[in-house]
């Protein structure tokens, strides 16, 4: 008889090959973003896998391995754990607010390579206007349909702080709509 335990024994399985399916379509777009920003592939490597065990908590929310959602998904989660470990690396009393604007911001490209549906170019151009972390909250909120509380964690950031980027994020993308151009921070 198959019973409870086989059933959940096999939820879990699937929930890993899902892991390993993303990892394999993915793997060279994740280390690409994790190098641009670590520029040490050993870190990278770690970002990645840190990131496949963030993404296993909310594996049953992550769509197609192949979607251009999990891509572009994919793409923030990776930068988001690569910057949170080039701040662990850099001691935070040494890692200033500026050093972290230097970063390049190769991964927006990237999702627009991989984005190719037609009338989202449009949102995109709008969202690209957005500050970077406003941007982050806002896609994993309005287009990946997080909760605040995930994108808190995704992003090591408080609950208090995604509502108020995800607010400011709302009114920006109201103000560009209108014709009022972008309301950069």
């Amino acid at each position: 008889m198959f019973g409870f335990n086989g059933f959940f024994s096999a939820r879990k399985e699937d929930k890993y090959d899902k892991i390993v399916e993303i990892y394999n379509l993915h793997r060279d777009i994740m280390l690409r973003v994790a190098m641009a920003i670590l520029k040490d592939e050993a870190l990278a490597e770690d970002s990645v896998a840190e990131c496949l065990e963030k993404m296993l908590k909310n594996v049953d929310k992550i769509g197609d391995a192949t979607c251009h959602k999990t891509k572009s998904y994919i793409v923030i989660m990776v930068r988001n754990t690569s910057i949170n470990i080039l701040k662990k690396q850099k001691r935070t009393d040494t890692l200033s607010d500026s050093m972290l604007n230097n970063i390049p911001d190769d991964s927006m490209t990237a999702l627009d390579a991989l984005i190719s549906m037609e009338g989202l170019q449009d949102i995109i151009d709008i969202f690209e206007t957005l500050p970077q972390s406003l941007r982050d909250a806002a896609v994993l909120s309005f287009y990946h349909e997080h909760s605040h509380c995930e994108i808190a964690e995704e992003l090591g950031i408080s609950e208090t702080a995604v509502r108020q980027r995800v607010s400011r994020a709302r009114k920006a993308i109201r103000q560009i709509l209108s014709g009022g151009g972008s309301n950069d921070e």
